[in-house]
């Protein structure tokens, strides 16, 4: 294999017969630096072997999603940013972001959720930064979520019940002391017995 031939596979999603892998296969072997297409039905995945210097994985991507069906780049050896985009009101708004970041180089592949207002992004980060991608999409006129900002729910909500579980539980004669101080400021009692504990406050027994 050359210098600038590379070889990637591709999970595929929505395929239901021959008809959409012969669909598939037609569409890439239309796309100019396209060498190869090999796409399996029972696997759900295509393997496309292209040349570098003349299409990205990304337009691979946009290539078989205009199919009709969801592709995503399974052996992308880079990095997975996701992004809320906000302002977006139509599939033309979500083609423009996608076109704009087909545009920049190290962008792998681009999946945009209309209805999540949100965008997942594999890049290479020795080739672009999230910045540049952050300020591609703003320049389509859309509002980007800072990503070092985004909260992970799952690893709050871990963190909460962490913080909750090493909250020091008071020992049972703390418990019963407060409620003989606080049943004492309300004009209650507090009575011991050997039959058990009765709290008092004012007219009412607990």
């Amino acid at each position: 294999m050359a210098e600038f031939e590379q070889r990637h596979t591709w999970s595929v999603h929505g395929m239901t017969c021959q008809s959409c892998v012969r669909a598939i296969k037609s569409a890439l072997s239309d796309v100019p630096g396209v060498l190869s297409v090999e796409v399996s039905l029972e696997d759900e995945q295509a393997v496309v072997e292209i040349d570098t210097q003349t299409v990205t994985t990304a337009e691979i991507t946009e290539a078989i999603e205009a199919c009709g069906f969801d592709a995503r780049l399974a052996d992308s050896g880079g990095a997975l940013v996701q992004l809320g985009v906000h302002g977006m009101t139509c599939q033309s708004c979500v083609k423009a972001i996608k076109g704009a970041l087909g545009g920049l180089a190290g962008i792998e592949s681009v999946e945009i959720s209309l209805e999540d207002e949100r965008a997942d992004i594999n890049y290479d980060p020795q080739v672009v930064v999230v910045a540049a991608i952050v300020k591609t999409i703003e320049e389509c006129g859309f509002d980007v979520d800072d990503p070092l900002e985004a909260v992970d729910l799952e690893d709050s909500v871990e963190t909460l019940t962490t913080r909750e579980s090493e909250q020091p539980l008071l020992p049972p004669q703390a418990s019963v002391s407060k409620l003989r101080t606080e049943g004492s400021a309300v004009g209650g009692s507090f009575s011991s017995g050997k039959s058990g504990e009765t709290l008092v406050v004012g007219d009412s027994v607990v």
